[in-house]
């Protein structure tokens, strides 16, 4: 499946944080920058029927019929102990987890929006229902189901990930790679995008692919390597810290000991000793 995907013009911005600063903020014109998030492994369970919002459905529509049809293709011929493997969980949530996928393959999945559905540590420490929808709708979602949708809109409840490979598609971090670059680098205005993704979801964006892009690494406590659980909650706090104080207050973030600074590509957060 071919996208003709275009690279972005600006490579330099992929290496000095500082050109994306002033390619969004140098005209005196705030743009505001959109967080890429990771999705959450637990989910709330239920949702609603015939709701259409996402924003992404025209674009990703073949790639996401692809993805369901490879499902559609694994319920019906693999073996509860392979699709316990497929969907990484066990009894009763691999229960939950069959139940919900044969629904929406079925086109018949309740939804409600991701911002509801997805749990955990990150999106406690998130606490998008105290935010507006406008800055809810500025926090973007990759995953394996859906190759990547806004807070703000509806999906449904499924167990599936990034490092999970489909017949007739492989993997989905590799498979996504493309339609959800070109999605990314299309967006209107070509704002900043400031990445808090983990290796897994990071594979969705092609490397030089959107021209305006910030990575932001949490470190282990002597810089190297990731810091793994414990950035979880700081990640949810530092997304927040993105959507409500924008670009120019990036390094004005605290919490709990965490230290923020430049690097090459982005920012660096490096857990406390």
């Amino acid at each position: 499946m071919k996208f003709g995907l275009n690279i972005g013009p600006c490579s330099r911005c992929a290496r000095n944080p500082d050109e994306q600063l002033r390619r969004n903020y140098g005209n005196g014109m705030s743009l505001p920058a959109l967080v890429l998030l990771p999705p959450s492994e637990g989910k709330a369970p239920g949702g609603e029927r015939d709701v259409h919002r996402d924003r992404f459905a025209g674009l990703l529509a073949v790639p996401r019929d692809g993805v369901r049809d490879a499902l559609r293709h694994c319920l019906e011929t693999m073996t509860p102990e392979q699709l316990s493997r497929l969907f990484g969980v066990r009894g009763e949530l691999f229960e939950r987890a069959q139940k919900s996928m044969s629904a929406i393959v079925a086109g018949r999945a309740e939804v409600m929006p991701a911002w509801r559905r997805y749990t955990g540590v990150v999106w406690d420490h998130l606490d998008p229902s105290t935010l507006k929808s406008s800055a809810r709708s500025r926090i973007l979602v990759p995953s394996g189901l859906y190759g990547i949708t806004k807070a703000t809109d509806e999906i449904a409840d499924y167990r599936l990930t990034m490092h999970v490979a489909l017949p007739g598609i492989g993997n989905l971090g590799r498979f996504w790679a493309e339609p959800v670059s070109e999605v990314l680098s299309g967006l209107r205005g070509h704002p900043t995008i400031i990445s808090l993704l983990p290796k897994e979801h990071a594979r969705a964006v092609v490397p030089g692919s959107v021209a305006s892009f910030l990575q932001v690494e949490f470190l282990a406590v002597d810089g190297k390597g990731a810091a793994g659980h414990a950035a979880k909650a700081v990640k949810g706090r530092f997304a927040r810290h993105l959507i409500e104080h924008g670009l120019d207050d990036m390094l004005g973030f605290r919490f709990d000991g965490w230290k923020i600074s430049r690097s090459e590509n982005g920012f660096n957060l490096v857990a406390p000793r």
